[in-house]
């Protein structure tokens, strides 16, 4: 479940407080939206506190960030730090996004980030620098649909990935501690899971063949530019009639 709430005010500032409740622990933030005198100018800070559990370590990430637009000119940096038995690290970065023309903008950044817990991928450092092209906007999230099955029975939430040519299936996500559950193949190829889960915020990936994780195309994902991702569903109401996920950007 996820509420969010403003707090404030502060002259020139709005101040959004947030919690989402998974199955694993609560995710708590806050952000603090600035705006100068200049329309072109503004700014933002936020604090996140994210513990999760993968396979039975219970790790806590906190990060400070923070943003600030200046004409065409964006600034952001980072610093955090994970809290975990068996690892303590700190981790941040920063970029500069210099908008060059209407729709074509130069990057760069650096920074560190730390090792991924789900698929075992090492931490390391960072530096980025390349043109970004924004064209239109976003299709809409939607994943690949099962045919020839049965719809999903009511109360539970269908999650699903492309992989015709896989022999194996399975599915895992905060909402288990990461534990790989069997899925379903449909006639088409596409695999899926039908899962009785609360009202929430979940992330979960897909493993092929005992080996290779994956996200399914059409779901909104958080990656880390290493290796590591994890798609994102919203559970709104756990007594609804059975349908697709829907899907968050992060």
């Amino acid at each position: 479940m996820s509420t969010t709430r403003q707090v404030g005010p502060f002259p020139g500032a709005t101040t959004l407080v947030s919690a989402t409740r998974t199955l694993t622990a609560p995710v708590y933030g806050a952000r603090l939206r600035l705006l100068g005198g200049d329309p072109a100018m503004a700014g933002e800070l936020s604090f996140r506190d994210e513990p999760m559990s993968v396979g039975g370590v219970r790790v806590t990430d906190r990060t400070l960030s923070g943003a600030m637009v200046a004409g065409p000119v964006t600034m952001a940096a980072s610093l955090g730090r994970r809290e975990a038995p068996d690892e303590r690290v700190a981790f941040g970065g920063a970029s500069l996004d210099l908008a060059v023309a209407p729709g074509v903008s130069l990057d760069v950044g650096a920074g560190r980030y730390p090792s991924d817990r789900l698929t075992g991928a090492a931490g390391g450092n960072y530096v980025a620098a390349g043109l970004a092209l924004r064209v239109g906007g976003r299709p809409a999230p939607h994943l690949p649909d099962a045919r020839g099955v049965p719809a999903p029975p009511a109360g539970t939430t269908r999650l699903s990935i492309r992989a015709p040519d896989a022999h194996q299936v399975a599915i895992a996500g905060d909402w288990n501690d990461w534990q790989p559950v069997p899925a379903s193949r449909a006639r088409n190829g596409v695999w899926y899971a039908d899962l009785r889960l609360p009202p929430g915020e979940y992330r979960y990936a897909f493993r092929i063949d005992g080996h290779a994780w994956r996200v399914p195309e059409g779901a909104v994902t958080a990656r880390d530019g290493f290796g590591g991702a994890s798609a994102y569903v919203t559970v709104e109401d756990a007594g609804a009639t059975g349908s697709h996920a829907t899907t968050e950007e992060r």
